[in-house]
């Protein structure tokens, strides 16, 4: 029988000791975990006081968000910026980061690209812009639009109070005065343009004479008038639609040299003071008529005195922009124009331009210096992606 020597060995066989357990005492590591926590909590509180400090303006986590991914986060939190029309525009992603401060005083309204237009005009005529913020929070849009005409004003304040004062339905109402007349007076830019703008600022030298002059027929003008010869072509056509509509009149006034407006302002002063005069006429250089661009209507057929009352203005207020004219000096708008209305007084300037001005409700006083006028600086003119939103800016025809 075969004996199994490892099964039966005898050999005892070396037993390995269990060494003892190392007990870890967890309590040791809570300072550790402690001061990690302390690294992160300081690491993070900017973060986190910053989270609060926008949520305690008004902001949203969402809007918060998209402070951060846009780094508005500086600019808003050193100047506490908030309004709810600013959050909407950030959260919705149409903020102008260099309008920011205007966001946070308009808010009866949205922002458009015609109010930075506005905000661009008004600085590059001086104003400042604790004074634009003034403005802008104070009144609406079409209430600051004439301050482009008007002298500089030092005292905003006091041209706020006087419109909030005066405002009434339809009406544009001051009761002060804020334009020396001829206190800086410019030439006209581009005299030969359709859109030229002559007023109490702008004027036309004493040789300028218009180009394209032409004679009209005595069938649609009194005797020994003229005009541009566009002008004249679409005055005419003006006329024979009005007849086919049932409105008749003809052209009472046209082109006038420089040397006769001034004979005829000579007559005048004769008997008035020069204050008496400006309140009520153009200067010559500063009229109008002298670009052969202007006329003035008179009704056929209706004896009322008034133009304004007549079928014949009745009709040119509907259908005067489609043939390219607008009405130079319009009711109610006085303080803005300072001239008298004018109602019988119209201007050519292009039928696309003309069914703007008529769309924007402007005087074309205000419409030009939006619109259409040169920069003083050119910096500060807006952005091209603002520019290409403004239906009317740079408009030719």
């Amino acid at each position: 029988m075969t004996v199994n020597k490892k099964k039966f060995s005898w050999k005892k066989e070396k037993v390995k000791k269990k060494k003892p357990k190392r007990r870890v005492r967890w309590w040791l590591l809570i300072p550790f975990f402690l001061a990690v926590a302390a690294i992160v909590w300081l690491a993070t509180y900017p973060y986190r006081n910053d989270n609060r400090r926008l949520r305690e303006l008004g902001y949203d986590n969402e809007t918060i968000e998209v402070i951060r991914e846009k780094e508005l986060l500086g600019t808003i939190l050193e100047n506490n910026y908030y309004s709810p029309h600013l959050a909407a525009a950030i959260k919705d992603g149409t903020l102008r980061k260099d309008y920011i401060s205007l966001y946070t005083v308009v808010s009866d309204r949205r922002l458009e690209a015609t109010d930075f237009l506005l905000y661009r005009r008004l600085e590059d005529a001086g104003y400042e812009e604790d004074q634009l913020l003034n403005l802008f929070g104070s009144l609406k849009r079409e209430e600051m639009t004439p301050l482009l005409l008007y002298d500089y004003q030092w005292d905003e304040q006091a041209y706020i109070d006087d419109v909030i004062e005066n405002r009434s339905s339809g009406h544009f109402d001051i009761s002060g005065d804020y334009r020396q007349m001829f206190k800086i007076p410019e030439k006209a830019d581009d005299p030969d343009s359709l859109q030229v703008l002559v007023d109490r600022r702008y004027y036309l030298d004493e040789n300028y004479v218009p180009s394209g002059l032409k004679n009209l027929s005595e069938e649609y003008a009194v005797g020994g008038s003229s005009l541009r010869e566009e002008t004249g072509t679409w005055a005419i056509k003006m006329i024979q639609a009005g007849q086919s509509g049932g409105a008749y009149f003809y052209i009472s006034d046209s082109y006038w040299d420089y040397a006769s407006l001034k004979e005829l302002n000579d007559r005048y002063l004769s008997y008035l003071n020069e204050n008496d005069f400006d309140a009520l006429y153009a200067r010559a250089g500063f009229n109008e008529h002298q670009t052969g661009l202007a006329v003035n209507f008179a009704a056929t057929y209706e004896d009322e005195e008034d133009f304004s009352r007549t079928d014949c203005y009745r009709w040119l207020k509907d259908h005067a922009a489609s043939f390219g004219f607008i009405e130079r000096f319009p009711q109610n708008r006085e303080a803005i124009t300072g001239r008298p209305a004018e109602p019988d007084h119209y201007r050519y300037v292009g039928r696309a331009t003309a069914e703007a001005v008529k769309a924007s409700k402007l005087t074309y006083d205000e419409f030009y210096s939006l619109y259409l006028k040169d920069w003083y600086n050119e910096e500060l003119k807006p952005s091209e992606s603002i520019l290409n939103q403004i239906e009317w800016y740079g408009i030719t025809d």
